[in-house]
């Protein structure tokens, strides 16, 4: 195996990648690695027990802690994730109820989401030296991370169907196979490493860069596993104040970045009161 250069040092690298490839596969460091076999254990625990045990760390209108099986879906409620999920916000874990009683999976929670929120620094310098782009662009609170456990037996060759994720960018680690992306009207299927990432970019970037990069559409394939993790990072601008754009042209000029993180069409919009 390659040894991984500093996540830093591969800032001009990956947003290279996303200017020309339209997705970025990134490696993971050392301690990006480890948190990421430390969640997998934690949270594979968690999604083992009883839906009675999980509903307690679930609040009413979803948008924080757990999920049941079938909460979320791709843009259209027929078509529904066939996975339970977790959500995590950093600055609400303690809105999550009987959040003291899992505290070391949400520690797991914290220090995955620090590795890849290092990943995004490195995504968004790199896009800002291509920009050159002198705006401050924070998102650690408009972004979270997201767990996908896939356990259910179906006969479905979608799990997860075609969608983009309406986000400034996710970043996506696997645990087993099934990925797949639409690159020049070709189904691409990522199967990554385990010490590699996704880096998926959405129709937030393509308003940032004047449709420079476009929204990376994927889906999810049912390769029959019993068991699979997805852990994703999705990625917005923090919308305390004016969100600039990276570069303004005929495509984005009437675009309000801003509107958009929260409004976002696809339904990965901020739930209101995440934005006080």
């Amino acid at each position: 195996m390659t040894p991984s250069r500093p996540i830093a040092n591969q800032a001009g690298d990956l947003a290279r990648k996303l200017l020309d490839e339209g997705f970025a596969v990134c490696r993971l460091d050392a301690a990006g690695s480890r948190s990421v076999r430390e969640l997998y254990t934690l949270s594979t625990e968690f999604f083992l027990q009883d839906v009675s045990v999980k509903s307690r760390h679930l609040i009413s209108n979803l948008s924080n802690g757990y999920r049941p099986l079938m909460s979320s879906h791709s843009g259209s409620p027929d078509r529904p994730d066939l996975s339970e999920s977790f959500l995590y916000w950093p600055h609400r874990r303690e809105a999550i109820p009987s959040h003291e009683q899992i505290a070391p999976f949400l520690d797991a929670l914290e220090n995955y989401r620090r590795s890849v929120a290092e990943i995004t620094h490195t995504v968004l310098e790199g896009l800002r030296a291509h920009y050159n782009y002198s705006h401050a662009l924070p998102f650690e609170q408009a972004s979270v991370v997201q767990i996908n456990s896939f356990g259910m037996h179906t006969k479905e060759q979608l799990l997860v169907h075609k969608h983009e994720d309406g986000v400034l960018f996710t970043i996506i680690w696997a645990s087993t196979e099934g990925l797949e992306g639409f690159v020049d009207g070709d189904v691409k299927a990522f199967k990554l490493a385990p010490d590699e990432a996704l880096i998926m970019p959405g129709s937030v970037l393509t308003c940032m860069t004047g449709g420079e990069i476009q929204p990376f559409y994927h889906q999810a394939r049912n390769f029959g596993y019993t068991e699979r993790k997805s852990f994703m990072f999705f990625v917005c601008p923090d919308t305390d104040d004016t969100i600039h754009p990276f570069t303004v042209n005929d495509t984005n000029r009437d675009c309000d970045v801003r509107s958009l993180v929260i409004n976002n069409p696809q339904m990965f919009g901020l739930a209101e009161d995440f934005l006080q």
